[in-house]
């Protein structure tokens, strides 16, 4: 008994006319849905929809050049956007593109030889020791809630979505720590609670 081997024609083909938009679908649902968190996915999701696909989605993957991809970088740089969220565009179009490679679907990634914008330098202003003492007093007098929150945040350097997650049970006030084992959600569905961003994430931490 010999099994029939797919006519290479037909896989080429279907291989010929796959979209960007379609890629994407397949990577997020094959790939990054068992990857990343759904918090980040939902980022990607964002990203994709609302800078990679109006521009991009109707193209079959096997068009795109370095040149088309050089302009579409540029145009983002162009449009006020900062070099960092084109960078952020850059690497999610990057690894779909590579999964692509991976899949057989292009020879190689156009996006390699593609010049990414510098990021400008710019001055990373924080509060002063007294400017964050004064805040808290403030705060402490006029909204207890929003000190309560912002001095855990300062103290211990936790995210937001895990500071908005605690729990009385998650605070151990004889030995003076926090736990870190959830984060706050929020999409379509309501609030609801997740796991942190990654496995170290589920943290004790010391506070005074």
């Amino acid at each position: 008994m010999t099994l029939k081997r797919k006519d290479k024609l037909e896989v080429d083909e279907d291989t010929l006319n796959i979209t960007v938009s379609d890629l994407f679908k397949r990577w997020f649902e094959l790939i990054m849905k068992r990857k990343i968190k759904e918090t980040t996915l939902r980022e990607y999701n964002n990203a994709v929809n609302f800078r990679i696909i109006p521009v991009l989605g109707n193209y079959k993957v096997i068009q795109l050049t370095p040149i088309l991809l050089q302009k579409f970088i540029n145009d983002l740089s162009d449009e006020g956007l900062s070099s960092r969220y084109v960078e952020y565009i850059n690497t999610i179009l990057y690894g779909c593109l590579e999964t692509a490679r991976k899949w057989k679907i292009i020879n190689s990634n156009p996006l390699i030889d593609v010049e990414r914008p510098r990021p400008r330098r710019s001055e990373q202003k924080t509060w002063s020791l007294n400017e964050m003492n004064q805040f808290l007093e403030v705060a402490k007098i006029y909204d207890l809630r929003t000190f309560a929150i912002v001095s855990t945040a300062l103290k211990t350097g936790a995210r937001r979505g895990e500071i908005l997650a605690l729990q009385w049970s998650d605070i151990n006030f004889e030995e003076q720590t926090i736990k870190i084992e959830k984060t706050l959600i929020y999409d379509k569905d309501g609030y609801r609670f997740g796991t942190p961003k990654s496995e170290a994430s589920n943290r004790v931490i010391k506070v005074g």
